[in-house]
């Protein structure tokens, strides 16, 4: 059976005391074909470490107590978060070979499948598996399959084709996605 919250008289207006609200946007962007080496991939890592950091952060600052909970009960768990909390890095090989781990050293060349199919970049997967959903988080799947033939594109007249993208969900998050002479695709602005 459902209820209705308790509600406080506010002036001559009836209010729950109970409330609950986001607002936020989410943003898919292809990102354009460009050319990308380990060492590009270990610097977006790098790069997109410390986006994630910012974003887990932010949150840790947002949240208070549970009612009955201690302040080192309520350190604890934000440690516990921090420690998991990491971007997650999931390679997936041609033969099904899968590296997921939350480390740059998962982009160390002797130890990657020989052909990648997908690179996935995921800010908020670490902690989905504690129940924490971050307002703010994004995942970036780069795409390395095979493309079409050339009766599908004229790879003279246009950039391979390719099904990367760039999910972005938040409050606050903001990345735009660009070519760079046709390197390194992601720019995430500061502040």
């Amino acid at each position: 059976m459902l209820t209705e919250p308790p509600m406080q008289e506010v002036g001559k207006q009836t209010q729950a005391q109970v409330s609950y609200g986001y607002r936020g946007s989410y943003r898919v962007s292809k990102v354009s074909p460009c050319t990308i080496t380990i060492e590009d991939l270990c610097k977006l890592y790098s790069r997109l470490s410390g986006k994630t950091s910012e974003a887990l952060e932010m949150y840790l600052g947002s949240i208070v107590p549970q009612p009955g909970q201690d302040a080192a009960q309520f350190e604890k768990i934000k440690n516990e978060a921090r420690r998991m909390g990491h971007l997650a890095v999931i390679i997936i090989g041609a033969n099904g070979e899968q590296i997921v781990d939350s480390r740059v050293e998962a982009l160390a060349q002797n130890d990657l499948p020989d052909k990648i199919v997908s690179i996935t970049f995921d800010s908020a997967s670490a902690l989905k598996g504690f129940n924490i959903i971050l307002p703010n988080s994004f995942r970036l799947n780069l795409d390395f399959t095979e493309p079409p033939g050339f009766h599908a594109y004229n790879p003279w007249d246009q950039p391979t084709p390719n099904n990367s993208v760039l999910e972005v969900a938040g409050s606050n998050v903001t990345a735009r996605v660009q070519r760079h002479n046709g390197r390194f695709p992601l720019d995430f602005p500061s502040g």
